[in-house]
């Protein structure tokens, strides 16, 4: 179960490459990025909606959904403001570049979270090890910054 998980997360990887290529491209032909942002979380709710639709469970309590502390609802705003970013850098600095800056700035929250058990992470103490994976995740965003060479994007 492990290994499907681990495939799953890294189709994951991939799929969120594509997305922020495509919503970068949506962000030129609409010429605002938050506005290809509206459209991207507008197709997504639709089709979260269908998908719950199909799925037929039951609809969580207003009562439930307010027992929760108030950080849970920003989940949302963080994904708004995750999409913006990769719409305003990927025709800045390329795909191959934010990326990887993007895993290195995960790595380093990952590590503070668990570090602290924060939003109820489960705890992991800070190591060397760990610490270095992160950095060697910074030096490959480095050795691709150097090598990259941008072209002008296709109209």
């Amino acid at each position: 179960m492990k290994e499907l998980t681990y495939a799953l997360v890294f189709l994951a990887g991939t799929v969120i490459t594509v997305q922020a290529a495509i919503n970068a491209r949506l962000g030129q032909a609409l010429g605002n990025g938050m506005h290809a942002v509206l459209v991207s979380f507008g197709i997504g709710t639709v089709g979260a909606l269908l998908y719950c639709l199909v799925e037929g469970g039951t609809v969580a309590s207003a009562e439930l959904l307010r027992s929760g502390p108030w950080w849970m609802w920003t989940g949302g705003l963080l994904g708004v403001f995750f999409v913006w970013s990769t719409v305003f850098a990927v025709p800045r600095v390329g795909v191959s570049v934010m990326f990887p800056l993007v895993v290195a700035g995960q790595m380093a929250a990952a590590i503070v979270l668990e570090h602290f058990g924060l939003l109820g992470s489960p705890t992991q103490p800070v190591s060397w090890a760990r610490v270095g994976g992160a950095l060697l995740v910074v030096l490959g965003v480095v050795v691709l910054g150097v090598t990259r060479n941008p072209r002008p994007v296709d109209g």
